[in-house]
């Protein structure tokens, strides 16, 4: 079993089920915001994964500092998170090259977000490794799907399963009746469309095959 894994959870701290699904499995996992995690808000300061690489003053500027330090950056990282909209899991990679690891998690929908919209400074954009969204914040299956995923990328065997994979381009900005992963008007494909905390309705994607990922 491979071990050469790093686990990071909670960079949200209203994000708390892939915390306990692999504190069950006894494994050993980095707590992003360990103080909004106790509390049960989403940060104190700002997005935490929205600064790193960055300077400001709050806990999360801190933390975000903390944390790049502490990250063996030889070593890849799952970095898990849940959402307020409907969904299907899916995992995110901003580098070509952590394709195979994004496969690897089992996940069948996988997103490569070069052109991220947190501008670079999400966790991602600066250790290697790939973010995985299982589920909703509180529901049993977001639970059960980190548990799996981190059984798959323990897994030292390969994963051959058929997978689905968009390339975001942009953010939706206008009003619609979105439904994930559904093609909205011929147009573009819609993630993370509905509920969330930020300053849009979702993220336009285009469907593309690892072929035309940059090698």
């Amino acid at each position: 079993m491979n071990r050469n894994i790093q686990f990071v959870t909670a960079l949200h701290g209203n994000e708390y089920m892939p915390t306990l699904a692999i504190a069950s499995l006894g494994l050993p996992q980095t707590i992003g915001n360990p103080k909004a995690l106790a509390v049960g808000k989403r940060f104190i300061d700002a997005d935490l994964n929205g600064v790193f690489g960055t300077h400001g003053e709050g806990y999360e500027y801190t933390r975000a500092s903390e944390l790049l330090q502490s990250i063996e950056t030889s070593t890849p990282v799952i970095d898990f998170h849940t959402f307020s909209a409907e969904s299907d899991p899916f995992a995110i990679f901003v580098d070509a090259h952590q394709f195979e690891l994004a496969k690897k998690t089992g996940i069948k929908k996988l997103i490569y977000m070069k052109n991220n919209f947190k501008k670079g400074r999400a966790l991602i954009n600066h250790v290697t490794g790939v973010s995985v969204e299982v589920g909703t914040h509180t529901s049993p299956q977001s639970f059960e799907v980190t548990q799996q995923i981190v059984k798959n990328v323990l897994n030292e065997n390969s994963m051959n399963h058929d997978v689905e994979i968009f390339e975001v381009y942009d953010t939706i900005t206008q009003p619609g009746d979105y439904v994930n992963f559904q093609e909205y008007n011929n147009e573009f494909y819609p993630v993370l469309a509905g509920p969330n905390p930020y300053n849009f309705y979702g993220l336009k994607a285009r469907r593309i095959s690892s072929y035309d990922l940059p090698q």
